[in-house]
């Protein structure tokens, strides 16, 4: 069996390392187990006996005889650390390198597969690992004894991998974090992101405190300081300075050791600069009017369509935050702004509505079966609200 300039071929084994094989008229691209990623060059007359042909496959053939990356659902936030952990950075979960699978709770593999599983799966990690830093609309990374160098590097290779293959970027990290890493300092405004790191309650009240200080109810003023370790007492003259010194310290002193972790993987793989980290922040932050745009729908709409393109529109307004992430991952499987949304309309009745979705290409199929928005709105409310779906397209 010999290589022809017009044929690719593709060997593999279970560890389907990348060998790319470049001839004088062709490009070749190899999987060849525990040799590792290389460029050799073969001659036109290279035999793939020599290698072995029961290895040898067309480049055609499908993702799925490549290496298998395995999640379990519920699990995905220390599996994915762990696959990123002391490992080579050009092995990744690109899924034209590898077929991704993931297994639900029953032990069933989820039929999804593509770019919207992965998203799907970046997704999960995320919330799993939010959940476990300080902050409510801004998440500051927390140090804690499971977590050392090789994990915080880990996590730094799994900002950069879903940015490089997905266009995900974790605007709820604070941006001074990134800023540190990849420029070594912050330009950002630390008081504005301390502030959107707390509640709301208690932002309201350190924004009064610096806007009309006399006005403000000095004893909740103090609580709130004395819980992040103030050792001031406010007035109207220094109340700024304090709270710029406790953003400075939450924001970027106690997180000091997760940037430093992150600095060697982020200045060697992530090409960002500072206008351009500004942009994706600007550009990917969930909001109603954003989502609406991305909305698209058919040019040549019927009446019922349009009707149920309106409850639609209606519906997205009336979500707040943490709902608006969810309707987004529903649709995308990411819980961040990208692409657009394909709108589809279907003729669903009876017990087998509802609203479906195929993440991979961002399309949302909608009932026109609906006699009110009422109807709607309950039944995206109960899927939104499980927070767990199934992928079933492939």
């Amino acid at each position: 069996m010999i290589v022809d300039k017009d044929v690719n071929f593709r060997l593999t084994d279970e560890n389907a390392n990348v060998v790319t094989v470049n001839n004088p008229s062709e490009l070749v691209s190899f999987y060849i187990g525990n040799y590792g990623s290389e460029d050799i060059t073969l001659p036109l007359d290279f035999a793939i006996e020599n290698i072995g042909e029961d290895l040898a496959m067309s480049s055609y053939t499908s993702v799925s005889t490549a290496r298998k990356v395995r999640f379990h659902q519920g699990n995905t936030y220390q599996e994915l650390i762990d696959h990123y952990k002391n490992k080579d950075f050009s092995v990744d979960v690109d899924e034209n390198l590898c077929k991704i699978e993931r297994l639900l709770p029953k032990g069933e593999t989820e039929k999804g597969e593509g770019i919207g599983l992965l998203r799907d799966i970046f997704t999960e990690f995320w919330g799993g690992f939010y959940s476990k830093c300080n902050g409510h609309d801004v998440k500051i990374p927390v140090l804690r004894h499971n977590m050392g160098e090789d994990e915080w590097k880990s996590v730094g290779r799994i900002i950069v991998e879903g940015y490089a293959l997905m266009d995900y970027f974790q605007i709820k990290l604070a941006k001074p974090l990134f800023e540190d890493a990849l420029f070594g300092e912050s330009r950002a405004d630390l008081i504005e992101e301390f502030l959107h790191t707390v509640s709301p309650v208690e932002q309201t009240v350190l924004r009064s405190a610096m806007d009309s200080f006399k006005n403000v109810d000095f004893e909740e003023l103090c609580d709130i300081l004395n819980s992040r370790d103030c050792l001031k007492l406010p007035t109207s003259e220094n109340i700024r300075g304090i709270i710029k010194e406790i953003s400075h310290k939450e924001i970027l002193q106690e997180p000091k050791f997760v940037i430093e972790c992150w600095k060697p993987v982020f200045q060697t793989a992530l090409h960002i600069t500072s206008s351009k980290l500004d942009e994706i922040y600007d550009k990917k932050m969930p909001t109603i009017k954003k989502m609406l745009q991305l909305m698209k729908f058919p040019s040549d709409m019927n009446f019922i369509q349009q009707t149920t393109a309106n409850h639609l529109k209606r519906f997205v307004r009336s979500l707040d935050k943490q709902s608006l992430e969810a309707f987004i991952r529903f649709c995308t499987g990411s819980n961040i702004l990208g692409a657009d949304i394909s709108i589809e309309f279907n003729k669903m009745s009876g017990f087998g509505r509802r609203p479906t979705a195929r993440t991979c290409g961002c399309v949302l199929s909608i009932p026109t079966t609906y006699d009110s928005f009422t109807e709607m709105r309950e039944e995206f409310n109960n899927i939104l609200s499980s927070n767990v779906w199934e992928i079933r397209y492939v």
